[in-house]
Order: C-alpha cells, then sequence, then structure tokens
C-alpha cells in the first residue's frame, strides 16, 4: 500500500492492486478501507489482490495467525464478503463468520469505481472459492506451472458454474518471473 500510495499521484493511466496482500497480516476491514481511498485518489484505478497466507513461519514471527488450510479458505470467503459490506452503501456493516467480524462498522470512503477482487491461490477448494465468489485469478509460475493450468481454469470454472456465473466474469492473470 505505501509504494501504491506514492505511484497513484504520479500516473494517470496505470491500475493498482497488491500482488497479493496477506490477509493474516492485513484485517480485511482496513483493506477495504484502504482499497477505496486509494481508489478515490487515482480515479479508480485500484484492484485488491487477497492471499490467504503461505509463508506461515514468516506470518507467525510477524504477530499473525497461522492458520490450517480449511482455516485458510474460510477467511478468503469471509474476507471477499465483508470487503464488499465496507464499500456499500449501507450505513452501517454488521458481519459475523468465523475469523472476521463486523460489528456496526460505518462503510466509507466508497470507491470510485466496483473494485475487483483478485485471489492468488492454487488448492483445490480456493480455486473452487474463485470461480463461486472472486473477480480475478492470479497465480505465479512458480507454483501454478503451465502443464497445471489447464486442471486449475477447469476448478475455477467449475466453481463459477455452481454458483451460476459464467468462467468469463472471473478475470485471469499469470505471474511470471525470469532473469534479464
Amino acid at each position: 500500500w505505501p509504494l501504491i500510495s506514492t505511484l497513484v499521484p504520479v500516473t494517470e493511466r496505470v491500475r493498482f492492486f497488491p500482488d497479493v496482500a496477506s490477509l493474516p497480516l492485513r484485517p480485511p476491514a482496513m483493506l477495504a478501507k484502504a482499497a477505496a481511498s486509494l481508489d478515490v485518489l487515482s480515479g479508480g484505478r485500484v484492484e485488491v489482490g487477497l492471499g490467504a497466507g503461505a509463508f506461515w513461519d514468516a506470518i507467525v514471527a510477524m504477530g499473525g495467525p497461522r492458520r490450517t488450510p480449511g482455516e485458510a479458505v474460510r477467511s478468503v470467503e469471509e474476507a471477499i464478503q465483508a470487503m464488499r459490506l465496507v464499500w456499500s452503501e449501507e450505513r452501517s456493516v454488521r458481519f459475523e463468520g468465523e475469523v472476521y467480524t463486523l460489528k456496526g462498522l460505518k462503510p466509507g470512503p466508497h470507491p470510485v469505481h466496483e473494485i475487483g477482487i483478485w485471489v492468488g491461490a492454487g488448492g483445490p477448494r480456493m480455486l473452487d472459492l474463485i470461480g463461486r465468489l472472486a473477480d480475478g485469478w492470479v497465480p505465479s509460475m512458480g507454483w501454478a506451472t503451465p502443464d497445471r493450468l489447464p486442471e486449475m481454469h477447469a476448478r475455477i470454472d467449475g466453481g463459477a458454474a455452481r454458483a451460476g456465473r459464467g468462467p468469463d466474469e472471473i478475470r485471469r492473470v499469470y505471474n511470471i518471473s525470469g532473469m534479464i
């Protein structure tokens, strides 16, 4: 977020999103408010990238929780729901989940555009969740190797179909790495 906030005022067309914000270290309500603020400042050029957590020893070392795979999936599902409530037109937001709770939160600022929520994850349950709830998928070549992509896309598409969504509703990008 600090890097994005320094780049927003010196650019005009570049779109931004963290790739990805680790939920165990960032409460979704705070992420939603930060994203909405930057969206306002940028004129609608901010999206959100979420991760359930992957480097658990580092997360615990920074004071975050170590989550089981099931807890990690639930945390992303609840975070997506909570963030969308924070961006809503409601006067007061309440959300009661297993991982996250909002108790009378006052929404705002309201984003300039509908902020997309992208998820960087590759497990079967998480891919299904992406198909059901997310706006985009942001895998990395290191763990989502090209040979695995067709199966992973199919799982996202299946989740989308079960939720009554078309596969084309989930945008997809691919993080690649290399050396120059």
